[in-house]
């Protein structure tokens, strides 16, 4: 339920609207948001309502879009699969650390993981 308040809060109704009615991933819907209004989406400067009516025009504008956009999400995914590498690195290094931490190394470490959170939160994962 949070996030759905979450992507209603970022991209408002017409992205629980878009998504039903096209049946987008949510990654896809953000790399194409730049072309989504509350109005409708716009291709090549026309805009598609967004309402069941338009579901095929709709549909297929949006699919051109993502299509359009593919090359650029292709360049991003190594870079995700490398930082979620890191990141699981780093949780099992913690899981698996067996030394007493003192109150200065419990401090810091807090602060990492909020920090690791915080960067999470503006991706959009929590």
């Amino acid at each position: 339920m949070e996030r759905e308040i979450g992507y209603l809060r970022k991209h408002g109704p017409v992205f629980f609207v878009i998504r039903q009615i096209t049946r987008i991933g949510v990654k896809e819907y953000e790399a194409i948001a730049g072309q989504i209004t509350e109005q409708g989406v716009n291709l090549d400067g026309k805009l598609i309502a967004a309402s069941p009516e338009n579901s095929e025009e709709l549909t297929a504008a949006v699919g051109e879009l993502v299509k359009r956009c593919a090359v650029t999400e292709t360049k991003a995914v190594p870079a995700y699969d490398a930082m979620l590498k890191q990141c699981r690195s780093a949780a099992g290094s913690v899981r698996g650390f067996a030394e007493e931490l003192n109150e200065e190394q419990k401090a810091e470490l807090a602060d990492l993981v909020a920090e690791i959170r915080a960067g999470a939160v503006l991706l959009g994962a929590i």
